[in-house]
């Protein structure tokens, strides 16, 4: 498990750049946790197949190595195996809220819905060339805000745009394979490599945690009322030693965004985490510092 702890400011830049794409955050970590998908994969499929091709006794017409360069430019989608939608106004009202002795918690009203988002897109944010990935949209930003988050913004809208009867046939579902699955939360997702991303949004403005939130509870800090127990940050955790996927879970938390990727250590390399854990920091970072440096240059002209 990794996690990407953002700064106030740094914070601030990011809902700044949200704002300016008119874009949500769910499609911003996606698009920039894809990408990392993009890289990871390319990296690690390319390093097999030098290795491969390295061991061959024979001299082949076609390396293994040049075949992943020629299905990278002929490839037509990349897939996001599950994207959790929200299907908790389908049911019963009292079940509905998020807090009291009648909630629900997410995991049973979330449908997991794949997506496919178009390689043509993704090829104008990165080039891969003789096995090296180069990120174009570090010179181009708006490879990545005009076509990346724009195709995954609009994706995700579709994904959520649920009828009721797709909750009612996933819990006949449900109840059909419970009894085939293993107590662990990793049984419940694909298994198919990828990503999974899902969104809490702003934890103080849900009510969750508000009684130990260092911002929540400023008014009272230094003073009788102060609390005993302040809760500086937050990371999540899930154990999926089975499964092949990724995920990512982002929320805000005390002026803080909060990032938190895990994955099973027994299904990727190291050489494949390290790629995506990099490529994710330094996506946030490459916003972040557009950001600053525009906000720098305005209040120079100002």
């Amino acid at each position: 498990m990794n996690k990407v702890v953002l700064s106030p400011s740094e914070t601030q830049a990011i809902t700044l750049a949200c704002g300016k794409a008119k874009c949500t955050l769910t499609a911003l970590v996606n698009s920039i946790m894809i990408l990392a998908d993009v890289e990871r994969a390319l990296s690690t499929l390319y390093a097999d197949a030098k290795m491969q091709d390295s061991r061959s006794q024979s001299q082949p017409s076609q390396t293994l190595s040049t075949l992943v360069e020629e299905n990278w430019h002929k490839s037509e989608v990349w897939l996001v195996p599950a994207n959790p939608v929200d299907m908790r106004r389908f049911v019963w009202p009292q079940a509905q809220v998020l807090h009291g002795p009648t909630t629900t918690s997410g995991g049973l009203v979330n449908l997991l819905v794949q997506s496919y988002h178009s390689m043509d897109v993704i090829r104008k944010c990165i080039s891969f060339e003789g096995g090296k990935i180069h990120r174009s949209w570090y010179d181009n930003p708006t490879f990545f805000w005009d076509h990346m988050v724009k195709d995954t913004q609009v994706i995700l809208k579709a994904c959520g745009k649920q009828l009721p009867h797709a909750y009612h046939q996933s819990v006949v579902m449900s109840e059909t394979l419970v009894s085939t699955l293993d107590n662990s939360a990793a049984a419940s997702l694909p298994n198919i490599p990828g990503i999974v991303s899902s969104s809490l949004g702003n934890l103080e403005r849900l009510g969750v945690y508000i009684d130990f939130s260092p911002l929540a509870q400023k008014s009272k800090v230094g003073t009788d009322a102060e609390p005993p127990f302040l809760i500086q940050n937050v990371g999540y955790s899930g154990r999926g030693h089975h499964s092949p996927i990724t995920v990512g879970i982002v929320s805000e938390y005390n002026s803080h965004l909060v990032l938190t990727f895990m994955a099973s250590k027994n299904n990727q390399t190291v050489e494949g985490w390290a790629s995506f854990d990099q490529a994710v920091r330094d996506g946030f970072k490459q916003i972040i510092q557009g950001v600053l440096a525009k906000e720098a240059t305005k209040a120079v002209k100002l």
